[in-house]
């Protein structure tokens, strides 16, 4: 318990703002205190509730920095990052009694590992919600005519959700993204005398854990 004495106050009161914060967690209020009174504020920090895991590559290593974030149903987020082992530590304030969430992993553009999955339906108080990483999977192809004549010299795209790629035919008319796919189904496209073709490509778990 904390008790101001002696506060500065005036005819009509003044407003002070209140506040606790502890091991990262905090609460404020703001009180109106007259001249001729007594306030007492009760301050209540959240209350914290943990999913915890490891993110691993194919190797069974810890994979250190890597973004690992929840979400429930009542947009209640949270997120943390790894450390040198692989360790990760979700706080979750102010839980609802019976939500589950959603918990992935986030990694940054351009990277070439991949998680397996996506993990839903975790309760909180959850702990070994592991991922492992994977490098990715490559998609490539080679573009000709009807007739069997290389098509050199033109780009050619894929797309997906959370990916956007770009490759360029060369002289024999190949492609080759490189190993920058994972698991999920990829757009691959392509313009052509004015036509547009594509091809869905279907990257599974199978093709990015054997790579």
């Amino acid at each position: 318990m904390a008790i101001f004495e002696n506060l500065p106050t005036k005819d009509g009161g003044v407003d002070y703002y209140v506040s606790t914060y502890v091991d990262g967690l905090s609460d404020w209020k703001t009180v109106r205190l007259e001249s001729t009174t007594q306030s007492a504020v009760i301050l209540k920090l959240p209350q914290v509730s943990i999913i915890k895991g490891k993110v691993l590559n194919k190797d069974g290593n810890g994979v250190k920095d890597v973004t690992v974030y929840a979400n429930s149903q009542s947009f209640r987020y949270s997120y943390a990052y790894t450390d040198a082992q692989g360790n990760y530590e979700l706080k979750i304030l102010d839980h609802n009694p019976g939500e589950t969430y959603r918990v992935q992993v986030s990694l940054n553009s351009g990277s070439k590992l991949f998680p397996s999955e996506v993990k839903n339906g975790i309760a909180v108080g959850s702990e070994n919600v592991d991922f492992t990483l994977y490098p990715g999977a490559t998609i490539y192809g080679d573009l000709k005519s009807s007739n069997g004549t290389p098509i050199s010299n033109v780009q050619v795209y894929s797309s997906s959700s959370s990916q956007w790629n770009r490759s360029v035919s060369d002289e024999n008319g190949n492609f080759d993204f490189g190993d920058v796919f994972g698991v999920g189904t990829h757009q691959v496209s392509v313009w052509v005398d004015g036509q547009h073709i594509y091809e869905n490509v279907e990257i599974t778990l199978q093709d990015i854990s054997s790579a």
